[in-house]
């Protein structure tokens, strides 16, 4: 089990994944030293070309979670493969935002319906659905989306894109308090079984760790 700093709480972080830098510059850049050696633990016998698509792809990622309204206070990446010897990235991020909620099981229903309104019919059907976890109620959000491939923050109309799907697993905090969100994140849709599989062993794996009193 590993403690995730400042968030109250333990959860299994999958074998070879690494810490991903959290702070990106006013350009959507992370510090390049940290970003070389994280590519480089991540491919130690990858060649250039192979290394800079997956540090293409890492860019995506780490700038939907710049992007993502809650702040994020942990965050690890690591790289999936497939039968074709083809790898994609995954991240792990793990966010906490204040909950005046007394019970946990009322908060996850108001969860689960707010998500449930907030999904655009736009979208097709909205996938959000209930999840009973060893640590308590749950809700999880899948979502897949279509992202801007572009080594330019800036949006890009005409593209390229990379089309990703996400876990969002809202956790009230037993004693009131908080709800955790961890998130997984992936372009490897042609795995996405697997992705899946793993996102289900990490959300099942969290514990809290201390109880908090209900936020102000």
């Amino acid at each position: 089990m590993n403690p995730v700093d400042d968030l109250g709480l333990e959860l299994v972080v999958p074998a070879g994944f690494h810490a991903l830098p959290l702070d990106l510059d006013a350009e959507g850049m992370p510090d390049p030293d940290a970003f070389e050696d994280l590519v480089t633990g991540l491919l130690p016998h990858g060649g250039d070309e192979h290394r800079l698509v997956v540090a293409t792809r890492i860019l995506v990622l780490l700038r939907a979670q710049a992007a993502a309204p809650i702040e994020v206070g942990f965050a690890a990446l690591g790289l999936l493969g497939d039968e074709q010897g083809g790898i994609a990235p995954v991240t792990l991020s793990v966010s906490r935002s204040p909950s005046a909620h007394d019970d946990p099981e009322v908060a996850a229903r108001g969860i689960l319906e707010l998500l449930q309104r907030r999904h655009s019919p736009a979208d097709g059907p909205a996938d959000v659905r209930w999840l009973d976890l060893p640590c308590g109620p749950a809700v999880v959000d899948t979502r897949f989306e279509r992202r801007s491939f572009a080594p330019d923050p800036a949006p890009a109309e005409d593209g390229p894109f990379l089309d990703h799907g996400c876990f969002d697993v809202h956790i009230p905090h037993p004693a009131g308090g908080s709800v955790v969100v961890v998130t997984i994140d992936s372009p490897a849709l042609h795995v996405w079984g697997s992705v899946s599989n793993l996102a289900a062993a990490v959300v099942s794996s969290v514990r809290f760790l201390v109880a908090e009193v209900a936020a102000a």
